[in-house]
C-alpha cells in the first residue's frame, strides 16, 4: 500500500519520466552531463538556494541564474549571475544583488528569471523587512547591466508577505497580447482585506497582475484567482504559463 501522497506521485511520473528518455535516446539527443560548475563567485562558505535559469532567446550562449544567496553577513538576498559562454564561466564582475529596491526592502527570495523573444531578460523577487511586494528588474545587454527594479506590488496587499511569485510573457508575436507580463503570487493576509474583496475568508489565497506591454509602471489592479480557493493547501505554489 502507498504510504504517502509522495510515493503515488513518483509512480504516476516515472513511466512518463522512462517515456522521455526513451525517446532522447532514440532520436539520437545527447543524454550525458559535463562535470558541474560553478555559478555564485564569493569565495565564501554561504550557501545559495532556490536557483531558477533562463537561457537568452536570441543569444543561447547568454545564460542568467537568479538564487536565494547568503553571502552578505547571512542575509536572505537574491543575486543574480550571468554566464555570456554557455554556463563555463560566471564572471564576479557580472553579479550583483537585485538592484534598487525599496528602502524597506532588507531581504528577498523566490527569484524567477524569464526570457524574452527579443533578448530581453526579466528577473522577479519577493522582498521583505520593514515593508513588503514583489520587484522586477531586466537587462537588455544580455546581463552587461540591469535596470533598477520596479515594484510589482508594495505594500499595497495585506499581512507582510506577497509569496511564492511566478513570472510568465507573451513572446508570440501575432497575440494580441504581445509582451504582456503575467505575474501570479499567494497572499495568506487577503482574509483581513474585506474591504477589497468582500466576502474572502480564506486564507492563502492566489492573486495575479498584468503588465501590459512589458511597460512594468502600468500594471493593472490585483485579481483573486478564483474559482478553486480552499482546495489546497494554504501557500500553495502559484505558476503562470502561457500556451
Amino acid at each position: 500500500m502507498l504510504t504517502n501522497r509522495r510515493q503515488f506521485a513518483f509512480l504516476l511520473i516515472l513511466p512518463l519520466l522512462l517515456l522521455i528518455f526513451w525517446t532522447a535516446q532514440a532520436s539520437g539527443v545527447v543524454t550525458s552531463w559535463g562535470p558541474n560548475v560553478r555559478a555564485n563567485a564569493d569565495t565564501g562558505t554561504a550557501s545559495q538556494h532556490e536557483p531558477h535559469l533562463a537561457i537568452s532567446r536570441t543569444d543561447p550562449d547568454v545564460v542568467v541564474v537568479a538564487a536565494k544567496d547568503y553571502r552578505t553577513a547571512n542575509t536572505k538576498e537574491v543575486w543574480i549571475y550571468v554566464s555570456q559562454d554557455g554556463g563555463q564561466t560566471w564572471p564576479a564582475g557580472q553579479q550583483l544583488r537585485i538592484p534598487g529596491l525599496p528602502g524597506d526592502i532588507s531581504e528577498q527570495s523566490d527569484p524567477v528569471v524569464v526570457a524574452r523573444d527579443d533578448g530581453r531578460i526579466y528577473v522577479a523577487a519577493l522582498g521583505y523587512g520593514s515593508g513588503h511586494g514583489l520587484f522586477l528588474t531586466w537587462s537588455d545587454d544580455d546581463g552587461d547591466t540591469w535596470a533598477n527594479s520596479r515594484s510589482i506590488t508594495h505594500n499595497e496587499t495585506p499581512g507582510g508577505l506577497d509569496d511564492k511569485e511566478w513570472l510568465a510573457v507573451d513572446n508570440f508575436p501575432a497575440s494580441a497580447y504581445y509582451h504582456n507580463l503575467y505575474v501570479a503570487w499567494a497572499n495568506d493576509g487577503l482574509h483581513r482585506w474585506r474591504r477589497k474583496l468582500a466576502g474572502l475568508h480564506h486564507p492563502g489565497a492566489r492573486l495575479c497582475r498584468i503588465s501590459l506591454r512589458g511597460g512594468h509602471r502600468r500594471w493593472r489592479r490585483v485579481r483573486l484567482l478564483h474559482g478553486w480557493l480552499g482546495l489546497l493547501p494554504e501557500r500553495h505554489h502559484p505558476l503562470c504559463a502561457l500556451q
